[in-house]
Parts: C-alpha cells; structure tokens; sequence
C-alpha cells in the first residue's frame, strides 16, 4: 500500500471486521465443503477494503467464497461493485444494477485500485465534491513539505478532497 495515504479508522471498518472472521474459517467450514482462505487472497481483500474506506466508499461488504477466494462488494449510488479475488490470483470484477449485469472483466490488482478512485470520484462528483490528485515531495519514507533545492526528492500522487465552499455573502448596496 506504499501509493497511498491510509485514512484514519479506514483499518477497522465492518467489512474488514468480518474479512478477519473469514480468515479464520478451517478447512470444510461450508457443510463440510469450502476450501481455507490463502493469505494472499485476505491480504489484497483487506487492502481493497482498506483504499475503499480511505476513498470514502464506506458502503461495502466481503463475502466468502468455497473455493477459497472472497468477494468485496462495494456499493455506489443504486450499484453493486463486486471484485472477485480466487484464490489461484485472478480477480474479477462485476458491475450490476439490480439483477441486471452492466459489465464483467478480468483485471489486475492495480486496475481495481484505479476501479475504486473512479467509484470515488462518481460518488462525491455526486455529492457536489470532487478528488484532485495531488504530489507531495518525500525523501526516503517520510513527507517533507518544504526542502532544499539540492535535496534529491520523488514525487508521489496522493488525493485530497475539494470541497466547495459558499460564496460570502456581498452586502446589498441600495
């Protein structure tokens, strides 16, 4: 999660409440079916659910899956967003309304992070905000906001949240 800005109490939201239920299920835990969970499968599932709340998408869910892979459902407006990480490493993600299927495609992991920035950006353009992509100047693992011209430094995106704000209020002259 080194590209981002991890938002505080995005670590211990609902869903990743019950992904850490999930990955203790044993072996057979679905009547005798249902396969464990990989650790790299709860560990991207926790990561996607962690970019999500960060991102504001508070509206989300997991799922558990016999095969040993797990849905994280992330829900925006009146539609479902449901990424499906199995266990051999594939994901998948699925876009409906309803019942009715809108889209459904592979993608890799970076695809379903640049996913949730678009569900982000639909969700507050929504609201009247918008995100802005932004760059910070680090040294090493630590932000620095003002350096030295000769200090080597790397850009990194990270987003922030513009919110309008009113007018002042003009005083009428009569």
């Amino acid at each position: 999660m080194s590209r981002w800005f991890i938002v505080r109490g995005a670590t211990d939201t609902p869903a990743l409440q019950k992904l850490d239920r999930i990955s203790h299920y044993p072996q057979g835990w679905a009547h005798c079916d249902g396969d464990q969970f990989p650790a790299d499968v709860i560990d991207e599932a926790r990561r996607a659910l962690t970019i999500a709340a960060s991102l504001g998408l508070n509206r989300a869910d997991v799922f558990p899956r016999r095969d040993g892979g797990v849905v994280v459902s992330v829900y925006v407006g009146n539609g479902t967003h449901d990424f499906t990480l199995r266990a051999d490493g594939s994901i998948e993600w699925l876009h409906e309304i309803g019942d009715v299927e809108l889209d459904c495609q592979p993608i890799t992991f970076v695809e379903l992070e640049t996913k949730l920035v678009e569900l982000a950006k639909l969700q507050w353009h929504s609201y009247g905000y918008w995100l802005q992509t932004i760059t910070i100047p680090t040294v090493g693992a630590s932000r620095v906001p003002h350096l030295p011209p000769q200090a080597p430094t790397r850009q990194s995106p990270a987003l922030t949240w513009i919110v309008p704000t009113p007018l002042p209020a003009v005083p009428a002259h009569i």
